[in-house]
């Protein structure tokens, strides 16, 4: 009897994990609507049309660091940032959070990365992203508010 029960309450337990944790990503006009709302409109015209461009690797090493091309200094940069990783885990907030964040010493070719960690709903594990900063950083002199 004891066995059973233990067995029932662990096959329950399991779907509601798996039921509770599971979140439709949202739809790309929720996500764009999210976007127009947090971002200024200018950078998401910006990255829309073009202007500022996400190349480089997909982030998860500096060597595969995620290159800001077109950003006007840290006022467009940084908010890039935050715009590429909801581009890839949804809206901020909701499907993920910023956890850390920091920049670093130029590296023996004189690049720097911004390394910023996040924590995604329903996972376990924080994932990290590396953004070369190269291009825009202190750029501005002037204070930006961080997307949190």
């Amino acid at each position: 009897m004891r066995s059973r029960l233990s067995r029932s309450f662990l096959v329950i337990a399991s779907v509601c994990v798996v039921a509770c944790g599971a979140r439709k990503p949202p739809t790309p006009d929720q996500l764009r609507a999210w976007m127009v709302g947090r971002f200024s409109p200018e950078l998401v015209a910006k990255v829309e049309g073009g202007q500022i461009r996400f190349e480089g690797g997909d982030g998860n090493s500096r060597d595969a660091a995620v290159v800001i091309v077109g950003a006007d200094g840290d006022r467009e940069g940084v908010p890039a940032e935050y715009l590429w990783i909801a581009q890839r885990h949804g809206i901020q907030g909701v499907d993920w959070g910023p956890a850390e964040q920091s920049v670093t010493r130029p590296d023996d070719k004189g690049r720097r990365f911004d390394v910023l960690t996040i924590d995604v709903a329903n996972q376990l594990s924080r994932k990290t992203y590396y953004f070369d900063v190269t291009g825009f950083y202190g750029k501005e002199s002037t204070w930006f508010p961080v997307p949190r």
